[in-house]
């Protein structure tokens, strides 16, 4: 499933995710741009936020692979997907490959510094 949330970002998936739960299961690979993370957990509503849809997604057995491999919390990631602006000081993680944990044998997030060149994101390379 190739994701790219826009406004209200992650209430998007949340509202795809109910409207379509037959999809999500642990065969389901999910990679894009969610433009949502924990840091902004408060400007939602507890039930629509970015860890309710973490929680979902966990419980059919999908999870971030970013996270499982660099053993990181959601909200403390030390690498970054984003640059607002292309600016290296405004950056964030907001883009995410889920899926079950034995799938993905691999996960890069590209170099910034060559890729703000072409985009306000670096790509995430993965192998499964």
């Amino acid at each position: 499933l190739g994701m790219w949330t826009q406004k209200p970002y992650v209430e998007e998936l949340h509202r795809y995710f109910n409207n379509n739960p037959e999809l999500f299961n642990e065969d389901l690979i999910i990679a894009g741009d969610m433009n949502s993370n924990k840091i902004w957990d408060k400007e939602r509503r507890k039930d629509k936020n970015h860890s309710a849809m973490i929680e979902k997604l966990e419980k059919v057995g999908l999870y971030s692979q970013y996270h499982q491999l660099k053993n990181e919390k959601q909200g403390e990631e030390t690498w970054n997907t984003f640059y607002l602006t292309r600016n290296p000081n405004k950056h964030y993680y907001i883009d995410y490959i889920f899926c079950k944990n034995e799938k993905i044998k691999s996960l890069e997030i590209l170099d910034a510094e060559h890729w703000l060149k072409f985009s306000d994101h670096t790509p995430i390379l993965f192998e499964i």
